[in-house]
């Protein structure tokens, strides 16, 4: 209860106290962070597509470029939909053009490999969900629980997809799937930054 309210003006001396015991190179981070966050929203938010995050870029060097295509990879997942992994993948490909020597074929090979992934990774939960719905559609005893309702025990029918979120088997595939997938997508954004420099 005891701790001092800090003003404004405390806060902003501190915040400089430490921007001037930064090294050079931090101070550059920062500033390229700076610069390209309200950028990387914008491409976010909808609001740019990849040539126009292209055409605001082109005057860019070599490091804020590499730095955009960080984040851009960072924020793949594998359960990303394949509209925007297609998106993010044509905005580091615009952006490895503007690279004096761009490595373009090695990096769209890998792009298009996290991209298959993540196809594969859909497709195979989406096979798995449809045979347990349909396990379960013809099985009508596996939609009734039994719960309590004042103080009685009753039967109540629940949804095949409630059915299928409770389902154990459900839930060990989800687990083994996520980890199968989780290594094999972050070996390939890890091979995919170590080409890009980043």
């Amino acid at each position: 209860m005891g701790e001092k309210i800090r003003t404004a003006v405390e806060i902003a001396m501190e915040k400089a106290e430490k921007l001037s015991s930064l090294s050079k190179k931090e101070k550059e981070r920062i500033e390229v962070k700076k610069k390209i966050d309200p950028i990387l929203a914008s491409f976010f938010k909808g609001e740019l597509d990849p040539e126009s995050l292209w055409k605001e870029l082109r005057q860019e060097k070599k490091p804020v470029l590499g730095q955009f295509q960080a984040r851009l990879i960072e924020s793949i997942t594998i359960s990303l939909s394949q509209k925007e992994i297609k998106r993010r993948k044509n905005a580091v490909l615009a952006l490895e053009h503007l690279k004096k020597n761009p490595d373009t074929v090695y990096v769209e090979k890998l792009l298009n490999s996290l991209e298959d992934m993540s196809i594969r990774y859909m497709k195979e939960k989406d096979d798995f969900y449809s045979r347990l719905e349909s396990y379960i559609e013809n099985n009508p005893k596996l939609l009734l629980r039994q719960i309590n309702s004042g103080g009685k025990k009753i039967m109540a029918r629940i949804s095949v997809e409630e059915a299928i979120n409770q389902s154990q088997d459900w839930q060990d595939f989800l687990s083994q799937h996520e980890k199968k997938y989780a290594a094999e997508f972050s070996n390939c954004l890890k091979g995919l930054k170590e080409e890009l420099g980043v």
